[in-house]
């Protein structure tokens, strides 16, 4: 399953001449042995540990981390504020129930969900509670928010057998009061995305749905597969990309934006339960448990190289120039146009990542450490 060739470019740039170059990979001229380009260590730029272990993204806005913390056995948890360029705490507060789902920052404001049914809005620069929602009929929230205009829109999964609470919000932004809810079987567990007036989520039952942002009426429903991942869809331009799970196997689909149709669909291995990545002309999608990492193309979900990982993918890809860091057991940075493993971070426990901020992809364990990694 693993890709270990690298591409030609750097065959030559490793072999330092366009002689002895083959369609199996970079040939010593002298020896004719396939030369395999050494994984290097990441080394972080600082380390901080807190009580407690990380289940989710950490999240950066202007010069800040915002990531959730919680601890064993205890019913309050911590959403901790921290200084991007050392880990310093800035502020914390306390929240009622668990921090499954990265917090959504806009505006000057941080939105967190907890699996206690409630959602916080707290002011970005001190930490002071602006205002609080709660549902009482059950409902666990695992999906960030996502915000836009004045809604903050939130998906929420069922624990009761019927799904009746189970479905998508929309809040206030002023003061969190509820504007409309409309059910779905099942519930939403991956972030829903807004672009426009429609707001588009993935429920746990395998739909792919889009929803007028002003009352929740649907306007399409396509079917992803038996089974949707906790992940929300990633929408790049007219298209959107999302995953999910047949039995035991998994599949990445492309669907059309404004009429709901699939434009392809590729079948692959084992569970997608993380999210996916676009960059370029390449859809990046992650296998939860045995971690794989597919490269597939956007023209039409073809494979151009997939490797395997040690443990599971809890978060989704990210991509730089040259790189893709994916997180299992390790993090590891593959390259772009292979797939070949250049980097590696090594620690303990299951890993998270955040999008890159100037050069530093920042990441958190089930172990409560944070960690800034310098990108290449």
């Amino acid at each position: 399953m693993t890709n270990e060739q690298y591409s030609r470019r750097d065959c030559l740039l490793a072999a330092g001449t366009v002689a002895a170059v083959g369609s199996a990979g970079c040939t010593n001229a002298l020896s004719g042995a396939t030369q395999t380009p050494p994984i290097e260590s990441i080394e972080p730029d600082w380390t901080v540990d807190v009580a407690g272990y990380f289940e989710s993204d950490p999240v950066i806005a202007g010069d800040t981390l915002y990531v959730g913390a919680n601890e064993p056995d205890r019913p309050r948890n911590t959403l901790y504020a921290l200084d991007h360029t050392d880990g310093s705490e800035t502020w914390t507060a306390t929240v009622e129930g668990g921090l499954e789902a990265p917090p959504t920052v806009a505006d000057g404001v941080v939105y967190a969900v907890t699996n206690e049914n409630r959602v916080y809005a707290f002011d970005a620069s001190e930490g002071t509670e602006q205002w609080q929602f709660r549902r009482t009929a059950g409902d666990t929230l695992r999906a960030a928010p996502a915000v836009a205009g004045d809604t903050v829109y939130v998906g929420a999964l069922s624990t009761t057998t019927d799904g009746r609470v189970a479905g998508l919000y929309a809040l206030n932004r002023a003061d969190g009061s509820q504007q409309w809810m409309q059910k779905t079987r099942g519930g939403v567990g991956g972030a829903p995305v807004v672009v426009d007036d429609t707001i588009y989520s993935a429920t746990v039952d395998g739909w792919l749905t889009a929803r007028n942002t002003s009352d929740g009426t649907r306007q399409w429903r396509q079917i992803i597969a038996s089974d949707a991942t906790n992940a929300g869809p990633v929408v790049v331009g007219d298209t959107i990309y999302a995953g999910g799970v047949n039995g035991f196997d998994g599949a990445a689909v492309a669907i059309d934006r404004a009429s709901g149709d699939e434009l392809w669909r590729a079948e692959l291995e084992d569970w997608p339960g993380a999210s996916v990545a676009v960059a370029g002309e390449t859809v990046y999608v992650g296998i939860e448990e045995p971690a794989l990492v597919y490269a597939l193309r956007t023209s039409d979900g073809s494979t151009r190289w997939s490797h395997e990982l040690g443990g599971q993918i809890h978060s989704q890809p990210v991509v730089t120039e040259n790189h893709v860091y994916v997180a299992g057991d390790n993090v590891l940075a593959l390259d772009r146009d292979g797939g070949t493993p250049r980097l590696r971070l090594e620690s303990e426990g299951y890993h998270y990542l955040s999008t890159i901020a100037e050069g530093t992809l920042y990441v958190v364990n089930s172990e409560g450490r944070l960690q800034a990694l310098p990108t290449a």
